[in-house]
C-alpha cells in the first residue's frame, strides 16, 4: 500500500510541475520590436530562423495544422505561429488578446508581453497609442490597422467598436 501511495504522489508531482511550468512559460513569453528586429525571449528572430530553434525558443506546439502554411498553435501562450510549407520559413506571429473560436485558435488569449519601440502592447492599446510609435501606422476607417518598418510589417486588429485590440500579426517583409 505504501508503494501505490509513493506512485500516486510521484505522478502528482509530476503533473503539478507540469502544470506549473506551462504557467511560467506562458507568462515568461516577451516579444519585443527594437531597431527593426524581432526578439522572442531576448533571443534575435530573423525570417530564416529554422523549425527546430523556433521550437527551442517556444516548445512544441500543443497544434499543428497545415493549410496554405503551416500553423503552429500555442494554447496556452495565446499565439499561433504561421511557417511557409514550401520553403519552411517563418512567416507570421499571430497574438490573440482576445480567445477566438476557430479550429486554429489559441485556446487561451495571450499573455505575454509585446513592446514595439520600448512600449508595451496590450489590448488596452489605443490606435491613438499607436499613432505615436513612429512605425508607419496607415490610417483606416476600418477595424485593423496596418504598419511597417524596414523589415517587418503588422496588423493591428481591433475590435467593432475600436476600444479593444483584439490581435497582433508580425511578419517579415
Amino acid at each position: 500500500m505504501n508503494k501505490v501511495r509513493k506512485k500516486a504522489k510521484s505522478k502528482l508531482s509530476v503533473l503539478l510541475l507540469l502544470f506549473f511550468s506551462s504557467i511560467i512559460s506562458a507568462q515568461s513569453v516577451v516579444i519585443e520590436i527594437k531597431s527593426d528586429s524581432l526578439y522572442i525571449n531576448s533571443k534575435k528572430v530573423t525570417k530564416e530562423i529554422t523549425s527546430q530553434n523556433l521550437r527551442s525558443l517556444l516548445g512544441n506546439p500543443n497544434r499543428e495544422f497545415y493549410k496554405s502554411s503551416t500553423i503552429w498553435t500555442y494554447d496556452s501562450l495565446g499565439l499561433k505561429i504561421y511557417i511557409g510549407k514550401e520553403d519552411s520559413l517563418l512567416e507570421t506571429i499571430s497574438l490573440d488578446f482576445k480567445k477566438d473560436y476557430f479550429e486554429v485558435s489559441p485556446r487561451k488569449e495571450f499573455n505575454g508581453k509585446l513592446i514595439i519601440n520600448s512600449q508595451a502592447i496590450s489590448a488596452k492599446t489605443s490606435i491613438k497609442d499607436l499613432e505615436k510609435m513612429e512605425i508607419g501606422l496607415e490610417s483606416s476607417n476600418l477595424d485593423w490597422r496596418n504598419a511597417s518598418t524596414a523589415y517587418l510589417r503588422f496588423l493591428f486588429d481591433y475590435s467593432k467598436d475600436k476600444k479593444k485590440l483584439e490581435v497582433v500579426e508580425i511578419s517579415f517583409k
